[in-house]
């Protein structure tokens, strides 16, 4: 099993409850905070107080009552009452911090070269998949352990080169052509949120403290290596990934009074602007076009009498299919399968979705 501690916390800096770190949660019951206490070799203690931290937590620094503590009281509140800091808790000593278990999977496959040189580790001696703290750089580090939200390809590279990787299986980047990755997990030891690295052997030499380290026993994962903190990454754009672009397509329609004038605007993201402008005939393309990045909206107008009537459609897959758009703030609402846009109101006939009178009709 695997514990986290939250921030430690201590008066005068208690104004709220101690929490737990990001994507953990207090322990669900009295047996796994039992069993955190065995493991991080401290006293096991069980409490009903109103005014201390609910679930299990771990206290330091105080003369009778550090240890971890089991508290199950469901009544009162322990930080704030009638404007009072603390109030209920006046004599507190030391700190506590919250015993805290990952609400989300830590997921490595140890069998796995490819899922392997997405990784980055922090762990005790060298026997970690890829030797000694592989790929640490990334997090900032051993002592940081400030791992990215996302690993992007260096700008002279057309993928991430996996170096440290590579001296042991040659041509790996290659392999994976990996443009993108993403952080799939992160997991953090007690000994490393705690600052507790090393250990005594009772003889005045210090060693691993690996009763508070990580380690995996999955399909052929070595369960005696153990890590102060360990982050999976997946990758989510490869150099061979087809980018989806998205595009517009903007046709006249094909009966005789269809021609006519049209402006129209589209927003790619960085706000709206013009794309096509004049007198379009019957039957001709007004606007094919695609951008790489997301189509936000789009706008039509009409300010001259000759009313335009056609279909406008967008593609979220590049132009393999197109699909009609909608108009809510129209004079009349609807789709963009077939719509008229008109300088005054008297093509308001043409079509089932109309933007009359020179209105500037804002399309989704």
């Amino acid at each position: 099993m695997t514990y986290e501690l939250g921030v430690p916390r201590k008066k005068p800096a208690m104004e709220t409850a101690p929490t737990c770190p990001t994507n953990t949660a207090s322990l669900s019951d009295e047996s796994k905070c039992a069993d955190y206490a065995k493991m991080a070799g401290k006293s096991f203690n069980t409490a009903d107080l109103p005014n201390y931290p609910r679930g299990c937590s771990d206290r330091i620094d105080h003369p009778q009552f550090a240890g971890v503590w089991w508290n199950s009281a469901k009544e009162g509140t322990w930080d704030q009452q009638e404007g009072a800091w603390w109030n209920q808790h006046q004599g507190f000593t030391g700190e506590v911090a919250l015993v805290c278990e990952p609400t989300m999977p830590h997921l490595t496959t140890c069998d796995d070269h490819l899922a392997q040189a997405l990784t980055a580790y922090w762990e005790y001696g060298d026997c970690g998949y890829w030797g000694n703290d592989y790929n640490q750089g990334l997090c900032g580090g051993l002592l940081s352990g400030d791992c990215p939200e996302f690993w992007d390809k260096p700008e002279n590279s057309d993928y991430i080169i996996f170096s440290e990787a590579e001296k042991m299986w040659e041509g790996i980047s290659a392999e994976i052509k990996c443009v993108r990755a993403q952080l799939k997990s992160f997991v953090t030891s007690t000994a490393f949120t705690q600052e507790r690295i090393f250990t005594s052997d009772g003889k005045g030499n210090r060693k691993g403290n690996i009763g508070e380290a990580v380690s995996w026993k999955g399909a052929k994962c070595n369960s005696n290596c153990h890590y102060l903190w360990h982050a999976q990454y997946e990758c989510v754009e490869t150099a061979t990934t087809e980018q989806k672009l998205d595009c517009i397509k903007i046709i006249t329609g094909s009966q005789a009074a269809n021609d006519g004038l049209l402006t129209v605007n589209v927003d790619a993201g960085g706000g709206m602007f013009e794309v096509a402008s004049g007198s379009f005939s019957t039957g001709s393309t007004v606007l094919q076009k695609c951008f790489s990045t997301k189509i936000q909206g789009v706008q039509v107008q009409n300010i001259n009498w000759n009313a335009w009537t056609g279909s406008i459609e967008v593609s979220r897959d590049g132009g393999a299919t197109y699909n009609a758009m909608q108009c809510d703030d129209c004079t009349v609402a609807g789709r963009t399968t077939n719509i008229v846009v008109d300088g005054d109101g008297d093509a308001g006939n043409q079509a089932s979705t109309t933007c009359l009178d020179g209105k500037l009709c804002g399309l989704s």
